[in-house]
């Protein structure tokens, strides 16, 4: 034991020693053929001339890596596939230099294929990878690109289409056809379909199809990282760059990002790596193993380095919520289910426990991306098809790990999610265990195994995470791991009886608290000797799979596992941190599903519901093609939580039904307000404020008073000296209607119903309506609840899609009631009405405007507006925008402009002008509405995408003296998230924006004092005057601890209020 101390400080300095100037660790991921061949294809195929220096460098590097076989392995310790040696023989194609290795390539594909003809390349390709198109199709379109499979649009022929325009659809329908499509390969999807349909020979089809490639060009271009590089991969970014070359875009600003990127990444001996890097992964592992030895200053630093490294934006591939992390901290890294709970697992162990709003962040991050079967995928929940959303034991373990470790810390109401979470976990990996024991681990392997698979490997790390735990199937993988001991003391494949130094560093780790172990320790320590005492060096070992079965080494790997093996060893069980409760026992804590064993009938489902969508489609394109839509459907939006336990349970809503009263409190009649959404005049200025103050200091504004709040974006209204918000109380599964002091924050009394509502990106968001002593809110369901204001007593309640059978809008719904004259407003957008007006204390129907547009619900609210010297209510329905005279007559509809997905509400710039806009790649509008002769006339007077003008995606904009001030969506280009300012006389030209240091996501914002104070996604309160020509930024502070700040700003008095996703804030400005 003394020896393994010392040889445990020895390679623990060894690795403190490879630590970066940032404290983190940085390593060396193997040179590949694949990324090689294709980086140097791609920048032949977009500048040859430009590109002939690097291009020729590469061609080399390939040629001197050849094996002697003929062909090239992934890394150049692997051994030879046809994946790369086709790749590497396309890349040396016409090259004279070159012709001796492509003969000895030939005649190794001729041995695998049966020949070299472009039938027998395309059937070999095709054949391995099977029903997976996401990486077969873009091999055959790069050698139909360097002439491997003819010349000209013959080349092309015979290769597997890729409907490109299949990315304007939703996630959700493409989910449900169970087309081979996921959201990592949208981007090859639409270069390769292009080049593929520009490739092709004239006709009808062609024509039509060619009308949504500009369409699909621009949800590109929004999906491209600023690095350029698409998951800062090589060869995704490379058969991107090709195919769009192919397709005649190489003047396309992707393009040139694509080419930018392949240069800045290629390495000195002109070789490419499969990624740019695993940084962030190596470091998580880096710090776990050697945290022990950390100083305190050294640990706050490095926790302070992850916690940056926390994706802070729903992710445009994915569509996931912030809160997890990636693999690098590079901006083409996607966040997923291994990296996150690393992360977790090194900041309990350096914060020792303490937690915060970004540690639950990214707990929610990992119980949301988790599969109905329990397990963890790796990118996405849902489809379970291809690897990127297949749950698996080794992530599935590992989130285990991370979850339990900080459950103790954890708010109550996220601990009964983790509790529940942590159960159906070890449900399905005792399904997942193998007959002998074992578990398999996803993106590891054994390349020199017969199948390639390591079992060895993923029961290591089964074994590792959950320790602790008491299950008997966890004693079988004990067994396993013991028995697959190597004569050597080693542990590698069983077959050819191969030693491993990195399965045997992880089964050292695994096995090190098994006191059964003893023995089989050090036998495997003894196997390790020689490399401890440093007589042999560390082999290169490729266990790594990157995407579609390709082998990579990374050059820490067998470092950090062997530090980790001897922390485990020699500290035993003081190595191990567990938390109270983190042991979850068997079955009595387990959540079984109903109903999941019905396969048969479930399958008959899937098809009739796969016709149906196949129907859909089919429709929609029609509707595409002939009616030239307005809007974009683009792909990845945040989807409902489709998990088994957690869906509702159907059951009578007597709205209104519970009530609570706190506390004793008096209502103040002069106070000032802020009574609904976007204030008094519902225009998000707040005309009378008193002087606010910004010279805050290093402490920020004084903050009175916090309140934690269940998930959602609901936001107050202030009237009387209250605070009122309709909020979701996840405990009890209630709607509540809370009133809080302003002053206090004390809860005074809250009103609930009973409503089970899933998860569906939060779950309130509407901004209740104060006025004549009456309170009005909206639940996320449509509930209609009126209350007195002061004694909380129910007055009514409607339901509006039980009552007119209209639909709930994606994210539930989002329209805040107005109040006006004495009566409630109310949008329906049933099938029968469209518009309602109600009495406001008894909800007395008073008037209802008839559907005939067909308009749907959205998640605008209704806007009154004196239009043409008439006053009337202005609403925007998916469908169109409709005026609504104040007796209920519908005066006019325009379906000129039909976003999709519409959250912000119309403005008015002028006596005949309104402004629309919507997010995911709708843009703006300005609709024109006269009355002439009697008769009311609408024109869409001009239009734009967010990349060309103004637009906002969730919040409204502000019109405050003569200028309109938006946020600009994600797909805004450079200016995406700024603070824009635009004189409407101008219409789309910007005159100014906040910069590019100054972004703020999805956040609110409001005038007061001659100011704008605007919000951003984590929380921090900024502050800008505009001169007339540029922002100035007058104050900044971090005010709330959590994420997703996007809920409406109030103010009254001085005192504005704040909420993230959890909390809402009260702040003093006097």
């Amino acid at each position: 034991m003394h020896r393994l101390e010392e040889y445990h400080q020895r390679w623990t300095k060894r690795l403190l020693d490879e630590r970066n100037s940032e404290g983190g660790w940085s390593g060396e991921l193997s040179s590949s053929a694949v990324a090689t061949a294709t980086a140097v294809v791609a920048l032949h195929c977009y500048d040859a001339q430009g590109n002939e220096a690097l291009t020729r460098a590469g061609r080399h590097w390939l040629a001197a890596t050849q094996l002697a076989d003929g062909g090239w392995g992934d890394s150049p310790e692997s051994p030879s596939n046809t994946t790369a040696t086709l790749l590497a023989r396309a890349a040396l194609h016409g090259d004279k230099e070159s012709d001796e290795n492509c003969r000895r390539a030939d005649a190794f594909l001729e041995r695998e294929f049966g020949g070299t003809d472009a039938d027998q390349l395309r059937a070999g390709i095709l054949r391995k990878y099977g029903a997976d198109r996401t990486f077969s199709v873009p091999i055959l379109a790069l050698c139909a690109s360097v002439g491997l499979l003819g010349e000209g649009t013959r080349a092309w022929q015979g290769i597997p289409r890729l409907p490109f325009e299949l990315a304007v659809m939703p996630g959700g329908m493409l989910r449900l056809l169970k087309l081979q499509v996921v959201s990592y390969a949208i981007p090859a999807l639409i270069c390769v379909g292009i080049a593929q349909h520009r490739n092709s020979k004239p006709s009808l089809v062609r024509w039509l199809r060619e009308r949504f490639v500009p369409r699909c060009l621009r949800i590109l271009q929004q999906k491209q990282p600023d690095s350029g590089g698409f998951l800062e991969a090589a060869p995704l970014t490379a058969f991107c760059l090709i195919c769009l070359s192919k397709a005649g875009l190489k003047q396309h600003p992707v393009a040139a990002a694509c080419a930018e990127f392949l240069c800045q990444t290629v390495r000195a001996d002109a070789s490419w790596p499969i990624d740019t890097n695993l940084d962030q992964w190596l470091t998580s592992l880096a710090g776990k193993a050697v945290v022990e030895s950390l100083t305190a200053a050294e640990k706050a630093s490095l926790s302070e380095l992850i916690l940056g490294r926390q994706f802070r934006e729903v992710h445009p591939f994915t569509g996931a919520r912030p809160g997890g992390w990636g693999w690098t901290p590079l901006s083409g890294a996607v966040p997923e289910a291994d990296d996150t709970p690393a992360a977790l697992i090194l900041l309990y162990h350096l914060r020792k426990g303490e937690c915060s709003p970004d540690i639950e962040r990214g707990c929610r991050w990992l119980l949301d991306i988790q599969n109905a079967d329990g397990g963890m995928p790796t990118f996405c929940r849902g489809w379970g098809r291809l690897p990127f959303d297949q749950s698996c034991p080794d992530l599935s373990s590992h989130a285990w790990r991370a979850l339990s470790l900080w459950l103790p810390q954890l708010p109550a109401t996220l601990q009964k999610r983790v509790r529940r979470s942590l159960a159906n976990i070890l449900d399905f990996l005792e399904k997942k265990q193998r007959d002998d024991g074992s578990f398999l681990a996803l993106w590891f392997g054994d390349q020199y195994a017969a199948d390639q698979l390591a079992p060895v490997y993923g029961t290591a790390v089964v074994l590792e995470n959950l320790q602790g735990v008491k299950e008997p199937w966890l004693q079988k993988a004990r067994d396993f791991l013991l028995a697959q001991q190597l004569p050597s003391g080693a542990w590698g494949d069983a077959a050819t009886r191969r030693p491993n130094v990195i399965f045997t560093a992880r089964a050292l780790a695994a096995l090190a608290p098994c006191p059964e172990a003893k023995e089989t320790l050090q036998r495997g320590f003894d196997f390790l000797r020689p490399y401890l005492e440093d007589e042999k060096e560390l082999p290169v070992e490729p266990i790594g799979l990157y995407f579609s079965q390709l082998w990579y080494s990374e050059k820490l790997y067998p470092k950090i596992f062997i530090v980790q093996a001897l922390c485990k060893r020699v500290q035993g069980a003081g190595c191990r941190v567990q938390g109270a409760g983190c042991r979850v026992q068997s079955a009595g804590c387990r959540v079984q599903g109903a109903g999941l064993n019905n396969m048969m009938s479930q399958r008959y489902i899937e098809r009739i519901v796969t016709l149906c969508f196949l129907l859909l489609a089919v429709a929609g394109v029609w509707h595409f093609v002939n009616f030239r839509s307005n809007f974009d459907l683009v792909p990845a939006l945040p989807q409902p939580d489709p998990r088994q336990e957690q869906q509702e349970v159907t059951r009578k809503i007597i709205i209104g039904e519970h009530f609570q009263r706190f506390v004793a409190s008096q209502p103040q009649e002069n106070a000032g307000s802020w009574p609904g959404f976007r204030g008094g005049n519902r225009d998000n200025i707040a005309a009378a404020s008193p002087p606010l103050r910004t010279d805050w200091g290093a402490a920020g504004p004084k903050v009175l008073w916090r309140q934690e709040l269940g998930e959602g974006y609901a936001a107050p209204a202030i009237a009387y000296g209250f605070v009122y918000l309709l909020d979701y109380l996840e405990e009890t599964e209630q709607d509540a209607l809370r009133c809080f002091e302003l002053h206090s924050g004390q809860e005074v009394w809250r009103r609930c119903y009973d409503n089970p509502v899933r998860r569906n990106h939060g779950k309130s968001r509407t901004v209740s309506t104060v006025s004549e002593g009456t309170v009005v809110s909206i639940g996320p369901k449509a509930h209609v609840m009126v209350a007195d204001a002061f004694s909380g007593d129910l007055l009514w309640g409607c339901d509006l899609l039980g009552e007119y059978g209209g639909e709930l809008p994606q994210w539930y719904a989002g329209q805040c009631p107005l109040i006006d004259r004495g009566t409630v407003i109310l949008a329906p957008a049933g099938k029968e009405v469209l518009l309602q007006a109600r009495e406001l204390r008894s909800g007395k129907v008073l008037w209802e405007t008839g559907n005939a547009p067909g308009l749907k619900m959205s998640h605008s609210s209704v806007v009154p507006m004196l239009v043409q010297g008439v006053r009337q209510y202005v609403y925007c329905g998916l469908g169109g925008v409709v005026g609504v005279a104040e007796d209920g007559e519908l005066l006019w509809h325009s379906a000129a402009w039909r976003p999709p997905v519409w959250a912000p509400s119309p403005v008015q710039l002028s006596s005949e002008e309104i402004f629309l806009t919507a997010g995911y790649g709708a843009g703006s509008a300005v609709l024109q509405v006269k009355l002439e002769g009697g008769k009311w006339q609408t024109s869409l007077k001009n239009s734009w995408k967010a990349s060309q003008g103004p637009a906002c995606e969730q919040q409204t904009p502000v019109f405050y003296n003569g200028m309109l001030f938006t946020i600009q969506p994600k797909d805004a280009g450079s200016l995406r998230a700024q603070l824009v300012a635009t004189d409407p006389a101008k219409l789309p030209e910007i005159l100014a924006g906040s910069g590019r240091e100054e972004r703020f996501g999805l956040g609110p914002y409001l005038i007061a004092d001659q100011k704008i104070w605007i919000v951003d996604d984590q929380g921090v309160l900024s502050v800008f005057e505009f001169t007339g020509q540029e922002f100035r930024k007058l104050a900044a502070h971090r005010v709330l601890p959590g994420c997703d700040a996007w809920g409406p700003l109030a103010l009254a008095d001085g005192l504005m209020i704040l909420r993230d996703s959890t909390s809402m804030a009260c702040i003093d400005l006097r």
